[in-house]
């Protein structure tokens, strides 16, 4: 089984925490990216998504303007280290309900792992289906796709 930082991006489009909604929106736009990990300096501090912007701020009639990225961001963090293993991985973001987590080693970002890249490394005669929960409310984050490993051979077994 393959390591997390063996399917991992090293390259993570990140926002500053002090950036306006509206930056950060615009930011997601030109990057092409839904989460955007959100950066004090160079510590990891919380993550923003295109899901939160309109959750607490479109659909709330707040002032995109008048709000920072801190003020709206997921400050309680999902991370895995670059050494642990994929399948471990695979059943962090199932049990989650994300499809995508950060990478740190220690307190510093080095990646971001997506489901998709998860995905593709399952091992042989392993299937792997990412599906949106059924009958659940939505979790807190914009990232709510599990994994379902009812094919899994046992190298993937929870």
């Amino acid at each position: 089984m393959p390591i997390v930082s063996e399917v991992m991006v090293s390259e993570v489009v990140t926002v500053d925490v002090s950036a306006s909604i509206v930056d950060a929106a615009k930011w997601m736009i030109q990057q092409e990216k839904g989460p955007l990990p959100v950066m004090e300096g160079d510590r990891l501090h919380a993550m923003i998504t295109d899901r939160d912007i309109i959750a607490h701020v479109v659909a709330e009639g707040l002032d995109p303007n008048s709000l920072a990225v801190h003020d709206i961001a997921t400050h309680e963090l999902v991370t895995i280290g670059p050494e642990r293993d994929v399948e471990e991985a695979h059943r962090l973001m199932a049990q989650q309900e994300l499809d995508r987590i950060l990478v740190v080693d220690g307190d510093r970002l080095v990646g971001i792992v997506s489901a998709n890249s998860a995905k593709n490394s399952a091992p042989p005669g392993c299937s792997v289906d990412w599906q949106k929960p059924r009958n659940s409310p939505p979790p807190d984050h914009s990232l709510n796709m599990r994994l379902d490993e009812r094919l899994c051979g046992p190298r993937c077994e929870q």
